[in-house]
């Protein structure tokens, strides 16, 4: 525990201040800074020789199927900020995606899921549920991992009133049920698939 909330705290301050110092590319965020942040300094300063969150084999095509049908409720959960936020269901934040592609987007957010996942879930949760238990890591790593949203929320996405409840909700969900689905499959394959369309539908529909 002495050495996960201090390494939590250096993550999280190096990404706020990045985002609050650069405004690049998102590619270059999700592709090139968020690793070296959320995954190689982590590595270097928990001493890590592998990368965590693969220690079982896992059925590719069932994680896949699973993670379709369980995105689900992200996406409805997308769908009702976005009838908060416009009044009617809006197809207005589609229109950016025009330019690059939803495709392009799906590999930002699959590349965005992985870098999360290994640490959200891989460090942040394997650490914390070794010392409070499984529930107990769980949540408390799901509360810390909000954090790192807080930026994007204010600066990207302008939430406010409902829309931010139930964005951050919706977060703190996620995040939750990925701790216990790592847990029972000890792998991260599938909560980066559930982490990745969950992303997708924030970007569709919010």
């Amino acid at each position: 525990m002495k050495r996960i909330l201090p390494i939590y705290l250096t993550v999280l301050v190096l990404w706020t201040l990045y985002r609050f110092f650069f405004r690049l590319p998102e590619w270059v965020d999700e592709v090139l800074v968020k690793p070296i942040i959320f995954i190689l300094i982590p590595l270097n300063l928990f001493h890590m020789r592998r990368l965590p969150g693969f220690e079982k084999r896992a059925n590719v095509v069932n994680d896949m199927l699973l993670g379709i049908g369980l995105s689900f409720f992200f996406a409805f959960a997308a769908i009702y900020a976005n009838i908060q936020k416009y009044g009617i269901f809006s197809s207005q934040p589609i229109l950016p995606l025009a330019g690059a592609g939803i495709i392009f987007y799906l590999f930002l957010s699959l590349i965005t899921s992985f870098s999360e996942e290994v640490f959200g879930r891989g460090m942040l949760f394997a650490g914390l549920k070794k010392n409070m238990g499984v529930f107990n890591g769980a949540l408390l790593s799901s509360i810390l991992m909000m954090g790192f949203y807080i930026p994007i929320a204010f600066t990207v996405l302008g939430l406010s009133g409902i829309t931010f409840t139930v964005y951050f909700f919706s977060i703190f969900l996620l995040s939750f049920v990925n701790c216990f689905v790592y847990e029972n499959r000890k792998s991260l394959i599938l909560p980066i698939l559930i982490h990745a369309f969950w992303n997708m539908s924030i970007a569709l529909f919010v």
